[in-house]
């Protein structure tokens, strides 16, 4: 059996990407921090693309936990050393350009690590909002062990290592196994995950909370065991720690499935509506319409994704509601010392996955596979509410949903390459798909 589809989104990875790497490679040694940055970038997308094509042409056996193991920490490893090295090349130090939150909290987490639990809460209270706290809990207690901002690079590398294996075990009860593997590997590893490791941010705590709520969501539906269920509420509840909206969208993500799941017609119709607005009734929901809605002021919002757009003009501002829901977009061509084109290679595989997910969406929502919709309702109400306080170009903000995406994808891959569909996308069209990727990418960098 042939994998067509996804063999075709794996070698045009590999052929779009060295591609926009060659056409960008004499805009990146104008300086030697420039090259730096680009020589690590395609080095992502070097090692990517290897092992994506290796892991593609192996026997089912191969895919199992054990081997998912061993590559994702050997990959992830390898890479955030060499992101630190290259940060301390560039920077003199491993924060890898997050100077303003990641310095905040390495220094905050370093103070209370010194402290009490009840002393910390006091501390904590007095300096940073309710949806920072996670994140400087979280520090604090790895900096108990060392106090090290390289050392909770590698308690990261761990922390991505079990993203990878709580995705394999969501997946492999929704896709073959091979598939279950290629998609948690490639996004565990992908580059902008790979980022957070790297530094003294939230998300990657933050990720693998959401994706341990929706392990145990379906853990939940497969064996029926309420534990299950009041971990998935435990979990989605400590969202609220990161990020308040990324929590109320996960608890009605979840709400609205078991609704349509264990019931039908006109009382699943009155208790999503109750549902909805009990979330947008709570205090939680003004806290986030303030903060990131800035109280529904449009010229305020305006004015922010003006600031966002920086020097991209008109280009980044269509681009902005597009990037929430299909992107961020991969920046290969370098402008400035940033982070951002190490996101570049995973970001390219992210975008080619597109059509995949938005086929699969279709799918999912035609066929009523209702076990499927957790995925797609967070996805989509993430993404809306980042599209919104137009902050779609801000890779973290998407990091959030961005699995679901993945799941999705792959699901669809899975049912096609499978021939469990009834119809078929005829090479013109998925070639002239992938070459309109290229040509949005081409478009982007030369913004």
């Amino acid at each position: 059996m042939q994998n067509l589809l996804l063999n075709n989104i794996n070698r045009f990875y590999c052929g779009i990407g060295f591609i926009l790497f060659i056409a960008f490679l004499n805009s990146s040694i104008q300086e030697p921090a420039f090259f730096a940055l680009y020589l690590v970038s395609f080095l992502s997308f070097s090692l990517f693309g290897i092992v994506i094509i290796a892991i593609d042409g192996k026997t089912s056996s191969f895919f199992n936990k054990r081997n998912l193991f061993i590559i994702v920490f050997a990959c992830t490893f390898f890479q955030v050393l060499i992101y630190k090295i290259l940060s301390f090349y560039i920077d003199g130090d491993t924060f890898l350009f997050a100077k303003r939150d990641a310095m905040l909290y390495y220094l905050e987490s370093l103070k209370i690590a010194q402290m009490d639990f009840m002393d910390t809460i006091k501390y904590i209270s007095s300096i940073l909002g309710f949806d920072d706290w996670g994140v400087i809990l979280w520090f604090s207690t790895i900096f108990r062990v060392i106090g090290s901002n390289d050392f909770s690079s590698f308690v990261h590398c761990l922390v991505g290592t079990t993203i990878a294996l709580l995705l394999f075990d969501i997946c492999r009860n929704l896709m073959p196994k091979r598939y279950a593997f290629i998609c948690s590997f490639s996004f565990s590893i992908a580059s902008f995950m790979l980022v957070s490791y790297s530094t003294t941010v939230k998300q990657t705590i933050m990720v693998f909370i959401i994706i341990a709520a929706f392990d145990c969501f379906y853990n939940f539906l497969r064996k029926k065991k309420n534990r299950s269920l009041f971990l998935c509420l435990i979990y989605s509840s400590l969202i609220l720690l990161f990020r308040i909206p990324t929590a109320l969208f996960l608890i009605f993500s979840f709400g609205i499935t078991l609704i349509l799941l264990y019931m039908k017609g006109p009382s699943a119709i009155a208790l999503t509506v109750i549902l909805g607005l009990a979330l947008c009734s709570t205090s939680l929901f003004s806290y986030t319409f303030d903060r990131y809605l800035r109280g529904g002021n449009t010229e305020l919002m305006l004015e922010r994704k003006n600031q966002l757009a920086g020097d991209g003009g008109i280009v980044n501002q269509l681009a902005d509601p597009v990037a929430a829901l299909a992107g961020p977009f991969p920046s290969i061509k370098i402008q400035t010392i940033k982070a951002t084109s190490l996101y570049a290679s995973g970001l390219l595989y992210r975008f080619l996955l597109c059509a995949p997910f938005f086929l699969g969406t279709y799918l999912i929502i035609k066929k009523q596979y209702v076990k499927m919709y957790p995925f797609v309702i967070f996805f989509l109400v993430n993404a809306i509410g980042v599209a919104i306080s137009v902050k779609g170009l801000e890779t973290r903000l998407s990091l959030p949903h961005m699995a679901m995406m993945y799941i999705v994808a792959f699901w669809f891959l899975a049912r096609y390459d499978y021939g469990k569909l009834s119809w078929k996308i005829s090479h013109p069209v998925s070639y002239s798909y992938f070459i309109f990727i290229m040509g949005l990418c081409l478009l982007w960098n030369l913004r």
